[in-house]
């Protein structure tokens, strides 16, 4: 394969199936004078107990060998990103009960944006279960503004949700919404 990679040298004994398989095995390997290099998967070692266990049943083993497999799992980005999460390094999980269409929805204000037609903020909707989105343009993120829109594009078209999911903002949180759904 060296000599293939290296300057194109085909055995002259190959037969035509032998040649193909080179030509088709040389997509493998990469030449870089005077190393070759076979591609392999890009596994996850996650630990030098690993490496090291990989490697001596490979047969291999050098001197520094367990420093080197040290050294190695501490430089590799891949291996120390999935390296003994704790528990206050996962994101919780928080289940969410999915019911009908439009039962559950979340809702958030985006902006302030550069002013379009006096318009500065975006209010979006999305459906929990459907993934359906509404979306309006807002000039102000107060609690009519915020009320118009529910009443305008998602209870009048889809019904009142019995869940309305939001980031806690003062124009989510307020009597005027709790009177609405409770």
């Amino acid at each position: 394969m060296a000599n293939y990679k290296a300057g194109r040298i085909i055995p002259k004994e190959f037969i035509k199936q032998q040649i193909k398989k080179l030509h088709h095995d040389a997509w493998y390997f990469l030449w870089d004078n005077p190393y070759l290099f076979k591609r392999c998967s890009d596994g996850i070692i996650r630990s030098e107990e690993r490496t090291s266990t990989k490697v001596l049943q490979c047969g291999f083993y050098w001197p520094i060998f367990f420093k080197d497999a040290r050294k190695f799992v501490k430089n590799c980005d891949p291996c120390q990103r999935v390296e003994n999460l704790s528990k206050k390094n996962e994101l919780p999980l928080n289940p969410i009960l999915e019911v009908e269409l439009f039962d559950v929805s979340g809702i958030d204000v985006m902006g302030p944006f550069p002013s379009s037609y006096s318009n500065n903020y975006i209010l979006v909707a999305v459906d929990y279960v459907s993934k359906w989105v509404e979306a309006a343009p807002l000039a102000t993120n107060n609690t009519k503004t915020v009320m118009r829109f529910l009443k305008k594009y998602i209870f009048s078209r889809f019904g009142v949700s019995r869940t309305l999911i939001n980031n806690g903002g003062s124009h989510f949180c307020n009597k005027q919404l709790d009177a609405h759904f409770f």
